[in-house]
């Protein structure tokens, strides 16, 4: 049995994209994120989307942050990574507490 450990999204190679270089939009940079998700895994994406918002059309930048955690979640984001693809989004800080179990809270 091989153990594997949640290496995470690689997201800290995004940054230096020119989308987040040039000053897009909020919409552009949520479109961006999904479609960088969408190459990484399209089963894996499809499967964390269909039951978050079932048959609706929803537009990137209609995705809050509860559900883009969700999103990150599903897609194998560590701690470091939701925080920083949510902040980034504009959709404010994230902390973590560990009192008394992980607990995320937006600022």
């Amino acid at each position: 049995m091989v153990k594997t450990e949640n290496v995470g999204l690689g997201s800290q190679a995004w940054w230096s994209h020119p989308v987040w270089l040039s000053g897009a939009t909020a919409s552009v940079r949520a479109e961006w994120v999904l479609t960088k998700l969408l190459m990484s895994d399209t089963a894996r994406l499809r499967g964390v989307l269909l039951p978050l918002f079932k048959a609706k059309k929803v537009q990137p930048s209609d995705i809050g942050r509860d559900d883009w955690q969700t999103i990150l979640r599903g897609m194998g984001a560590s701690d470091d990574e939701v925080s920083e693809v949510i902040s980034r989004l504009g959709l404010g800080r994230v902390t973590w507490s560990l009192k008394p179990g992980p607990i995320m809270r937006f600022e």
